[in-house]
């Protein structure tokens, strides 16, 4: 049997011919509709286009998937999603900030016992100075009332009852103060505990890191 022959430009023609026909081939779409039935079909219907669908090849493998649009509930979970991690990597880095700070703010633990102590007599300092002054209020106190006891048949003076009242009223304020140091000097301690705690920590992370350097 003869084999038909063909000139390089009738085979040019012919493939030029089933490329074109290859291209012109019409897509096919499957999409879901809202009850949940599938659909085939080579145009994809106005209705369809928010639903998401999958366009497949004449061979029926997929050739490109679109995804559904999303309701508003869906856009503001995915908005609330991506502002939990931008949240996230920004504690992340605020805490790298922090570990730098630490290492390079002391050379060793003993550095931070020392910030400790310094931190905890600018706070000793304060409590005795309002100790000593309800000390003084006190006496003050006691002498304006001694004078009061002259005043018992006549009125008192103004200026008497004056300061009378305002020492009166600044010894309560003097004892909350110390509370209120008391509380301050027990937030240094913890603080400087954490710090060492941590300092330590990086310490011997640093030193793992290098020998595992070492050992490569």
């Amino acid at each position: 049997m003869a084999c038909a022959k063909f000139s390089p430009l009738a085979l040019w023609l012919l493939a030029s011919g089933l490329v074109a026909g290859a291209a012109g081939a019409a897509q096919t779409y499957k999409w879901v509709d809202e009850d949940g039935k599938v659909h085939y079909s080579d145009r994809l219907p106005p209705e369809a286009v928010n639903r998401g669908m999958v366009e497949l090849n004449k061979q029926g493998m997929t050739r490109k998937v679109t995804e559904p649009a999303l309701t508003a509930e869906q856009r503001k979970a995915k908005e609330d999603a991506l502002e939990q991690e931008r949240q996230a990597e920004r504690a992340k880095r605020y805490k790298r900030y922090q570990d730098d700070a630490l290492l390079s703010s002391y050379s060793s633990e003993n550095d931070i016992d020392l910030a400790r102590r310094r931190n905890l007599a600018l706070v000793g300092a304060s409590i005795n100075s309002a100790e000593a002054r309800i000390v003084a209020l006190e006496k003050r106190q006691a002498q304006l009332q001694r004078e009061s006891l002259f005043y018992e048949k006549k009125p008192a003076p103004e200026k008497l009852k004056s300061e009378l009242a305002s020492v009166v009223a600044e010894i309560p304020k003097q004892h909350a103060l110390i509370e209120q140091k008391n509380r301050e000097a027990l937030e240094v301690i913890n603080r400087y505990e954490e710090h060492k705690a941590r300092y330590r920590e990086l310490k011997a992370q640093t030193a793992r890191d290098a020998l595992a350097v070492k050992r490569q």
